[in-house]
């Protein structure tokens, strides 16, 4: 099982960072400093339907993943909260794709599906920050796991700030915007790697 569910982390990842770092070659014009994600998936996008079913396959994985953490790790009412609200991200991800923003994520006068992708979006992302920094401390007294502790608290930190700088009215709020996947990313990773090693031993 943690074979599986490591590997569920390792596709997310691949997946996500792959939307991310090539989506941007087939939109021409577009800027990855200063636009978010979502617009790559938005209506009139070039590649929007596709880069919006990528949203959605990428967050069953990301659910998944961290819901089989779940019994991958010993429980304990914070590590179980954490992860509940990491796969929370991962529905709120889930529903901004499903409702994808209209073209350039435009805010005036946005239409229903832009609003519902806006709420969810804020949500997934509120929900897991503090999911990290409940993984986290629930981390710091775990065997075998100490280790990881301070890598997840710096990301969850990166992430809080990271969150306050992407509203559209911050110039490089699409900058911001990938600095706060990547933070989360390199938790998943790390988990990953963890219960991919500890299923080989």
């Amino acid at each position: 099982m943690n074979r599986l569910t490591a590997m569920l982390g390792f596709a997310y990842v691949a997946v996500m960072a792959g939307v991310i770092v090539v989506g941007p070659f087939g939109y021409p014009g577009y800027n990855s400093l200063g636009q978010h994600i979502s617009e790559m998936g938005a209506t009139g996008a070039p590649d929007g339907p596709l880069i919006s079913t990528l949203f959605i396959a990428t967050s069953v994985l990301l659910i998944a993943f961290w819901l089989l953490c779940l019994k991958a790790l010993p429980f304990t009412g914070l590590r179980a909260a954490g992860l509940i609200l990491l796969a929370a991200n991962g529905a709120g991800l889930l529903g901004a794709g499903v409702y994808p923003c209209d073209f350039e994520c435009a805010r005036s006068d946005p239409s229903v599906a832009q609003q519902l992708h806006d709420l969810f979006g804020g949500l997934g992302y509120l929900s897991g920050v503090l999911g990290l920094f409940l993984l986290a401390l629930g981390l710091r007294s775990l065997d075998g796991w100490l280790r990881l502790f301070p890598l997840v608290m710096i990301c969850a930190v990166v992430a809080a700030l990271s969150l306050l700088l992407i509203a559209p009215d911050f110039p490089w709020h699409g900058a911001a915007q990938r600095v706060l996947e990547a933070s989360f990313m390199i938790v998943i990773l790390a988990v990953a790697l963890r219960l991919w090693r500890s299923s080989a031993r």
